[in-house]
């Protein structure tokens, strides 16, 4: 499993891709619902800084890739950290800590 806490990992996040750092987080296994998932966060991204779109992914697949979820809920976690600003590394691994699946019920809820 991936710490994505290490500074090394964080390296990793800035030269990367974004497909990188998902493959990197579900060790060379990524299926084809997760690449929709990447794609249709990446045609939609708009606001987040693309080291923090990456610590995103990585938070996603870390603790989404070996589940089945909806192909929408990386788009949906996206928005999520872009109305809250999220703009620094820092502010994406504090972000990064939160239950995801708590996160996930909060934002499919009607009007979030």
């Amino acid at each position: 499993m991936v710490n994505l806490q290490d500074p090394a990992f964080i390296q990793f996040c800035e030269k990367s891709s974004h497909y990188e750092v998902a493959e990197k987080v579900l060790d060379g296994s990524v299926r084809g619902l997760d690449k929709m998932a990447l794609n249709a966060m990446l045609k939609h991204r708009s606001s987040l800084p693309e080291t923090v779109e990456k610590i995103l992914v990585a938070y996603f697949f870390a603790s989404m890739g070996r589940v089945v979820y909806h192909r929408h809920d990386l788009s949906m976690l996206y928005q999520y950290w872009a109305r809250r600003e999220i703009r620094t590394v820092d502010q994406a691994l504090r972000m990064a800590k939160e239950d995801i699946q708590h996160v996930l019920s909060q934002v499919k809820k009607p009007g979030m």
